[in-house]
């Protein structure tokens, strides 16, 4: 073998090992701020005064608990009229349009890319597996939430509150059409879910909520409360 050919393949060699050993180290990096961001998670008995304000305009509501990290706003969980699981989450929105100008509904491909770490940060596991994506969420003036499913209706698209009713496979939401998912929620494939998902934003105090309801499974337990 030519001799410039053997260099060349002895370079090509070494640029392999190099990008191997970076890729190692970015992923071994991403799973570390992951571990540490569920390690710091904690689930509490106490209800945000913001969210108690908004659960009070539900009719036969119980409060189940709370999760907390240092990454993110809480997010809170409910049994709604025994049968179904409310998840409530302040997004992190700052924009003074009606909502439904800030909220966009699109049907895209919603593949999570590789080398994007997302970790499950949700208080009750029933049906839908809820996966948010690590590091704090940037400010934004716009959500796009993207629902596969069938049957997909608008329930109420105004100023101060849009709500959507799907039967659902998989949604996703991000706050911009080149961002990555801020977060997903997919259905466990062994589950079958006869009422429709509800997806519900609501605007208060110049804030941005979001509100899940679905039909939660009967053997779904709360965790135990660290306060």
């Amino acid at each position: 073998m030519p001799k410039p050919l053997i260099t060349f393949f002895k370079f090509f060699g070494i640029i392999i090992i190099i990008s191997s050993i970076i890729h190692f180290m970015v992923k071994t990096q991403k799973e570390a701020i992951k571990e540490i961001e569920v390690n710091d998670t904690k689930y509490s008995s106490k209800l945000p005064d913001d969210y108690a304000q908004i659960a009070k305009t539900y009719q036969n509501i119980s409060f189940e608990e709370t999760v907390i990290s240092k990454t993110r706003e809480a997010i809170s969980e409910f049994t709604y009229q025994k049968k179904f699981a409310l998840m409530l989450y302040k997004l992190p929105v700052n924009n003074d349009k009606p909502l439904n100008k800030i909220v966009k509904l699109e049907y895209v491909n919603s593949n999570i890319p590789n080398g994007i770490p997302y970790f499950i940060f949700s208080a009750i596991q029933d049906p839908f597996i809820i996966n948010y994506k690590v590091g704090k969420p940037e400010k934004t003036d716009s959500v796009f939430l993207n629902l596969l499913g069938n049957n997909t209706t608008i329930i109420k698209k105004g100023d101060s509150t849009v709500t959507y009713s799907c039967h659902l496979n998989n949604f996703s939401i991000r706050y911009g059409l080149n961002k990555h998912w801020d977060f997903y929620g997919e259905l466990k494939p062994d589950s079958v879910v006869s009422d429709p998902f509800r997806i519900e934003f609501r605007k208060y105090q110049n804030s941005i909520y979001l509100i899940l309801i679905y039909q939660k499974r009967s053997n779904s337990i709360p965790h135990n409360p660290s306060d």
